[in-house]
């Protein structure tokens, strides 16, 4: 066992170091051996005021950790009074009582839980005129608990725990002693009061902790006891499981990695893992405990990637590394030709080659007025190709019209354009009240937060989503967007009459749809829902947090791609579904891939996918690497109708494009990359993310439940046009306004 006592000083440091070199070379685990602790010497105690003596020694020796300064009444029974640090050379103490008092002192090394002592000085007395307190004696001990590591804990790899209690005294807590199995492993004299204790196979079994804390009059106090299991099972550096690299995926100039460890890995690597880019390791630069990484910073051109795990027991020289996986960046300096280019780089799934606004005329949003100049409204609705900026942010609040009454949504009709959530200033722009209707094409929305709720004022409760795509609307796709509190769905498709189609949802949190809320059906948290006749949708990498359905639920005659979603804490209906309840709208064909299903505290659930009745003939469903979380073993895929009418054994649409990641590996990736800002997200995002990790939170009925809206002030600031904002100086076939919003996506989102 490894043990660092909190200290202040570089000697502990030193000390430390010379103490794991011991516990790591021949004999680690047995007891140290202390080299002979020289004396103190000279102790002289003296009256220096009717109730105060001063104690005073010389110290020869400096391979010490402290003074023990012990006590007597009678001068035979001698206990401990306080512990002083190394540099410490007197003491002044105030008395009790008015009788001679005996003192004398030794000094301490400590190694790991052991702890050696000089032998004792000289003895002297002083006999104090007056007590501090002639009518009080203190003979209250102090109180204390332990606080970490928790009863029962089990440790299954080497690793550093914090050793931690609470002490309070009515005077003043002197010190606190921690212990192991009877045996001291580290004092503390100042609060927080803590040890750290470095963990290894040798400590396997079954150990009682506690801790004792003194105050100044030698009063003690015990704390309850615990007990811990320390399990570590015995591997040699060559069984130390090696990571898989699944997958680098190109964003722009990025590189994301994603790895998983194979279902028979020793634990979870003790100390994260170390990337290798074209074979060097580049050690704690990129360092990580996540199963995804981004390398930014690289040269134009392929580049080689490799994962190591890190376990702090092995040698790491004999520890394998990864697969190799190589990518390519585009060289910025080759002219873009020909080829269909995605709406913006790294783009995935339906419609994504879209011009959206490019090449069109720059609008800057310039205040958060629900209407007339200088508001989104009136941006969205200007005809023509346009890119949409901002130099706000803020609420833009859309629960009233212009002469206050019921608010209403915001209808983008006119197609061609780009709306640049990214380019507003923090905190981004966060719409309030109503949600946005999109019925055109060639449309590209990012980073914005929509968040509808059920004030009464509002846009009629039956139809109130976030974010509702209506036909005949194509080529649209939504990224980085964070969709909640709607009242309907938070996001749909439906054909209005004419079908949707070319649709992408990507990267984006879809939570909490209100639950009974303000809907005229009554319960009815929902969210997302690819409507009748839908084609070619693809959903992507979002999250789905405290929706009790439809995440997503797929109608009659859809064809889809879900690909690496988490699905966290739905209600009463399974995870996915594909279902309908009308006829004539031809078969579903859809492609379920890499999505992970978590359960939470309302999730009755036990289906990830499930497919239900009256679906038609030809219908086509693939299903692959769809997976539960936390060693749940409920089944991913389920079927109504027999699986040999349904199941396909290829996707029925067109996945190419797509990168599918492990499902494992999804919610660390999900978590760091979806909604609107991840690198600055608001309090709901934060709280969405933060109740997905601890598996905790709630499907709400009001947003007020969960502290409502943010309160976010208006904070302005100037967007600079780049000069020729539509020539392509690089040749990349993106326009120079273009190449600067992909540099505020990407300050965002990595």
């Amino acid at each position: 066992m490894v043990l660092v006592t909190r200290k202040k000083n570089l000697f502990y440091l030193m000390f430390l170091v010379q103490f794991l070199f011991l516990a790591c070379g021949p004999g680690a685990g047995a007891a140290p051996k202390f080299s002979s602790i020289n004396s103190p010497e000279s102790l002289a105690a003296t009256v220096v005021s009717e109730n105060r003596v001063r104690i005073e020694w010389k110290q020869t020796g400096t391979d010490i950790n402290g003074f023990s300064l012990e006590r007597s009444l009678d001068g035979n029974n001698f206990h401990e009074i306080v512990q002083l640090g190394v540099d410490a050379r007197e003491h002044l103490e105030a008395v009790l009582s008015v009788q001679k008092h005996y003192y004398r002192i030794r000094a301490f090394q400590q190694r790991g839980k052991h702890v050696g002592y000089s032998d004792y000085s000289n003895v002297d007395d002083a006999t104090p005129t007056a007590s501090s307190k002639p009518e009080i004696l203190d003979e209250t001990p102090p109180e204390i608990s332990l606080t970490v590591p928790t009863e029962g804990t089990v440790i299954s790899s080497a690793q550093e725990i914090r050793f931690g209690a609470d002490a309070t005294d009515d005077q003043s807590v002197a010190s606190v002693e921690f212990y192991m199995d009877s045996e001291i492993i580290g004092v503390d004299a100042s609060a927080p009061y803590e040890a750290v204790l470095g963990i290894s196979e040798a400590d396997n079994g079954l150990h009682e902790l506690y801790a004792v804390a003194y105050d100044a009059s030698g009063n003690s106090g015990r704390s309850s006891s615990l007990h811990v299991s320390v399990d570590i099972v015995s591997k040699t550096t060559a069984e130390y499981t090696t990571p898989v690299l699944d997958a680098v995926q190109i964003q722009g100039s990025d590189f994301h990695l994603q790895w998983s460890l194979p279902e028979s890995a020793y634990g979870i690597p003790s100390g994260g893992y170390d990337f290798f880019i074209d074979g060097v390791d580049t050690g704690a630069t990129h360092r990580t405990d996540q199963l995804s990484g981004t390398i930014s910073g690289l040269t134009s051109g392929e580049h080689c990637f490799q994962i190591q795990a890190r376990w702090l027991q092995a040698d790491p020289d004999y520890v394998p590394v990864s697969n190799q996986v190589c990518a390519q960046t585009q060289n910025e300096s080759t002219p873009y030709t020909d080829g269909p280019l995605s709406v913006f780089p790294g783009a995935e799934g339906y419609g994504i080659t879209t011009p959206a606004g490019r090449g069109g005329k720059i609008i800057k949003v310039t205040n958060l007025n629900a209407y007339g100049p200088g508001s989104l409204r009136e941006a969205i609705s200007t005809s023509g190709s346009r890119i949409i900026v901002f130099e706000v942010g803020g609420i833009i609040d859309l629960t009233y019209n212009e002469s206050g009454g019921n608010g209403s949504f915001l209808y983008l009709t006119e197609p061609y354009v780009t709306i640049a959530g990214q380019t507003a200033p923090s905190p981004g722009i966060t719409i309030k009240g109503a949600g946005l209707r999109i019925k055109t094409h060639d449309v590209l929305i990012q980073h914005l937060a929509i968040r509808p709720g059920d004030h009464p004022s509002g846009p009629r409760p039956d139809a109130r989503d976030a974010i509702a795509i209506r036909g005949p609307s194509y080529n649209v796709v939504i990224d980085h967007v964070s969709a909640s509190w709607g009242v309907d769905e938070n996001l749909d498709t439906w054909p209005e009459p004419e079908v949707v189609r070319d649709i992408t949802v990507s990267n984006s949190i879809i939570s909490e749809g209100l639950n009974r809320s303000i809907h005229p059906e009554g319960a009815h948290s929902k969210g997302f829902l690819i409507g009748d006749g839908s084609q070619n949708v693809a959903v992507i990498g979002n999250l789905f947090a405290h929706n009790d359905f439809r995440n997503p639920q797929s109608k009659g005659g859809v064809s889809a791609a879900i690909v690496n979603n988490v699905v966290y804490n739905p209600g009463r209906y399974n995870f996915m579904i594909v279902s309908t309840d009308r006829s004539g709208l031809g078969p579903n064909k859809e492609a379920f891939m890499g999505n992970l299903f978590i359960k939470g505290p309302n999730t009755t659930a036990d289906i990830g996918i499930a497919i239900g009745n009256g679906l038609e003939s030809g219908t086509a469903i693939y299903h692959d690497d769809n997976a539960f979380a936390d060693g749940v073993t409920d089944r991913p895929f389920a079927s109504v109708p027999p699986l040999y009418t349904i199941e396909a054994s290829n996707p029925p649409v067109d996945v190419s494009g797509i990168f599918v990641g492990v499902a494992s590996t999804m919610e660390s990736w999900v978590l760091n990359y979806a909604g609107s800002r991840p690198r600055e997200r608001d309090v709901v995002d934060r709280r969405i993310v933060s109740e997905v990790k601890s598996r905790t939170g709630l499907i709400i009925d009001s947003q007020n439940q969960v502290g409502g809206w943010p309160n976010l002030s208006q904070t302005n600031k100037p967007f600079t046009i780049p000069s020729n904002p539509n020539g392509d100086d690089d040749g990349d076939g993106y326009t120079n306004i273009e190449e600067l919003l992909h540099q505020r996506a990407a300050d965002l989102e990595n």
